[in-house]
């Protein structure tokens, strides 16, 4: 019994390492600006290409705040004068995100959920 409870040990832990891998995806990383510019020339293009993906996006900040959920939410800026990508902040970001200040560079990690007037990440963490 001992040796089929290792042997059960063994194959959970190597499915959970398998797992722990597919959660550790490469993330895509790209400027903010180059990601927005290829949603506005092809839409159907740059989703299959980033939604759903785990995006390294870097940026100057354009705005701090909060959405009507009152969720924390890091904006970046983009050559169009009113698209922004928008990191939604994981819930451990909220502290780091209070020292922030408009105009500073910054590099984002969040799930990309695509472009809903502004391109949405989610769950994003401050690198």
């Amino acid at each position: 019994i001992g040796g089929n409870t290792s042997n059960n040990s063994n194959s959970s832990t190597n499915s959970n390492s398998n797992q722990q891998e597919v959660a550790k995806e490469e993330s895509i990383k790209v400027t903010a600006r180059t990601l927005y510019a290829e949603y506005e020339a092809n839409e159907i293009q740059a989703d299959e290409k980033y939604k759903n993906k785990l995006l390294e996006v870097s940026g100057t900040i354009a705005n701090i705040g909060k959405d009507i959920l009152d969720d924390p939410y890091i904006a970046l800026k983009t050559d169009n004068i009113i698209g922004s990508v928008q990191c939604m902040l994981a819930d451990s970001e909220q502290s780091k995100a209070a020292q922030l200040q408009k105009g500073a560079s910054i590099v984002l990690e969040g799930k990309n959920s695509g472009k809903l007037g502004n391109i949405i990440l989610r769950n994003c963490i401050i690198k």
